[in-house]
């Protein structure tokens, strides 16, 4: 009975090893941090879109409320919505959301995963919103625009055509949006598992965000598969990274905890918030992760590579000079992090 008990703790102590194996990626550094500013009461800042004159769109689903973080002015300020949650198109301020999480750019302003409406939104460049899509019922249904269902849609990315990729979470699919207004659905059946195919014989476990490759390749957050999954033009479907659980693992075959944020970063790798592990990974085309920043222990600390600290990272965006934004969850902070190749 002690040998037995033994060799099942000497087990666990091996799992825990390989499951923090961690391998550094050099040329990172957390070099810079964003407070949001009292004046702006209690947020919660949940995702970050770079717009060009070096702007970032943040959603605060606390405030339920976009704000706006001005690099040059170094200004953090409300662009629409707050303070209270509803569902209510119009003027900047007179607008109302609920839980307002993923954002991206496309022509003409930037559209937002509504969560808490079931909604797509859109915020234009001259400051009108409207819906693009959903009912604000929760439920499934691909149809024109304003007849469309989603449920708690999480992330949303565009394609340089105006196509608008949507991450319907807890319909466990990815939708798309197409220019004239047609939601349909690209892949994953609705049931939650954790399944390669083509379209719609795929599974995800609530994906949550979405990047797109300059090859016209999609990369889905599976957050409860703790995957990181590939959607090709042709629509396969296949997993890159992620064994379907939870640890933490660098290497060739890494460990993930609920990853929530995607960026393609412009020299050829996928950035990661891994925010069950308070990192940022670095994901290679061949599936090998890397941590880029932080790990392991939750934090608030600027620093190279791994020094840095963060608590639940939940998304990020790249700038077109390859510096990032990390939306640090808990600690309510912004916070750059610059890649500079060593």
């Amino acid at each position: 009975m002690f040998f037995r008990a033994f060799a099942l703790v000497l087990w666990s102590v091996v799992l825990l090893a390989a499951s923090e194996h961690r391998l550094v990626a050099p040329g990172f550094e957390v070099d810079f941090k964003v407070a949001l500013p009292a004046s702006l009461g209690e947020a919660a800042p949940r995702a970050v879109a770079w717009l060009p004159e070096d702007r970032w769109v943040i959603t605060d689903e606390a405030g339920h409320r976009l704000l706006q973080w001005d690099r040059q002015e170094s200004r953090v300020s409300r662009l629409a919505g707050g303070p209270t949650h509803g569902d209510r198109n119009g003027l900047p301020f007179s607008a109302r959301f609920a839980l307002p999480q993923g954002v991206a750019l496309l022509p003409g302003g930037v559209a937002i995963a509504d969560a808490g409406n079931h909604k797509i939104r859109f915020l234009a460049h001259e400051g009108n919103v409207s819906t693009l899509a959903g009912t604000g019922e929760r439920g499934y249904l691909d149809e024109s625009g304003h007849k469309a269902l989603f449920a708690s849609p999480l992330g949303v990315a565009a394609s340089p055509e105006g196509r608008l990729y949507v991450a319907d979470t807890f319909n466990h699919r990815i939708r798309v949006i197409e220019p004239d207004g047609r939601v349909v659905t690209l892949a994953g059946d609705g049931q939650m598992g954790l399944a390669d195919g083509v379209g719609q014989s795929a599974r995800f476990a609530g994906p949550s965000a979405i990047a797109l490759s300059p090859q016209g390749q999609l990369y889905v957050a599976d957050t409860y598969n703790h995957a990181v999954r590939v959607i090709e033009p042709d629509g396969r479907v296949w997993t890159l990274a992620g064994r379907g659980y939870s640890g933490y693992r660098d290497g060739a075959q890494p460990l993930f905890s609920h990853p929530l944020g995607l960026a393609y970063h412009p020299e050829g790798f996928l950035l990661v918030a891994d925010s069950r592990n308070h990192a940022i990974r670095m994901v290679q085309r061949d599936g090998s992760a890397y941590t880029a920043a932080g790990g392991t222990r939750p934090g608030d600390r600027i620093g190279r590579g791994d020094r840095a600290r963060f608590d639940e990272p939940v998304d990020l965006a790249v700038d077109g000079a390859g510096d990032v934004l990390v939306v640090d969850a808990k600690n309510h902070t912004l916070k750059l992090l610059r890649y500079r190749p060593e």
